[in-house]
């Protein structure tokens, strides 16, 4: 009963405050009245809020929580926005094609680099690790300038995770001038496991993409230049798929 008499005298006073405004603003200036009655509108709002939030509790007395009310009028969702560039060591070109996140706030990137070797400028495929506070941690490159991955240049690269390791599909360019698939495993310090190889008939492949099977395998997508004369002789470029398991 208590509180349910402050309510009303709550009410009661917020009445007059309002008619006690309405009085004050009819002694305004007409040049001030818009003015203020926009800089009291908020407050009068809030008030409401506040009324109506305690009547709602009284009324639903039924609950055994806490008889302690706490309205939030003002809350906001505030996001964390990291943004950091990392230049890695003897990479003279560095970009990310795809990251991941192995373990929670921990990251790798893959992509390309070119990077310095000894006098000569060299792709690699390139993982770097990201800690949790966003630091690089350690980066791992992959490939000569006889086995050159991702020859293609910003060829899509993409990484996916399947228990505790990460799996690509990508392009090779190899010792015979000639692009090979290849379809790789990684743990989660950026190391591989072992890497397959798809080429044949002297056919090139350019793989691009790698999703889970059903089945708890992989498919790997993308295309196949072939050795069969198209238009104007020029080789014809097929769709391919490859099924596989890990």
């Amino acid at each position: 009963m208590k509180i349910r008499s402050l309510v009303y005298l709550f009410c009661f006073f917020s009445v007059i405050s309002c008619i006690a405004q309405n009085t004050l603003v009819q002694l305004l200036p007409n040049n001030n009245r818009t003015t203020w009655q926009a800089s009291n509108l908020s407050n009068k709002r809030s008030a409401i809020v506040d009324v109506l939030a305690i009547v709602d509790v009284l009324n639903n007395n039924n609950s055994t929580t806490s008889n302690t009310l706490t309205v939030n009028k003002n809350s906001s969702t505030q996001t964390n926005t990291i943004k950091k560039k990392y230049i890695l060591k003897n990479a003279n070109v560095a970009y990310s094609n795809d990251v991941i996140e192995t373990t929670p706030n921990n990251f790798i990137l893959i992509g390309q680099t070119y990077d310095t070797v000894g006098t000569e400028l060299h792709w690699h495929l390139t993982l770097t690790g990201i800690d949790q506070n966003y630091n690089q941690v350690w980066k791992k490159s992959y490939g000569n300038n006889k086995f050159v991955y991702t020859h293609e240049q910003f060829a899509p690269i993409h990484i996916i995770r399947k228990g505790n390791f990460l799996y690509s599909a990508l392009i090779v360019n190899d010792s015979n001038n000639l692009h090979a698939g290849v379809f790789i495993k990684f743990n989660f310090n950026g190391d591989t496991i072992w890497q397959k190889k798809y080429y044949a008939n002297n056919d090139e492949f350019f793989l691009n993409s790698i999703c889970p099977s059903v089945d708890n395998g992989f498919l790997i997508t993308g295309a196949v230049q072939t050795n069969t004369p198209g238009f104007n002789n020029h080789p014809i470029v097929a769709t391919y798929l490859i099924k596989t398991d890990a």
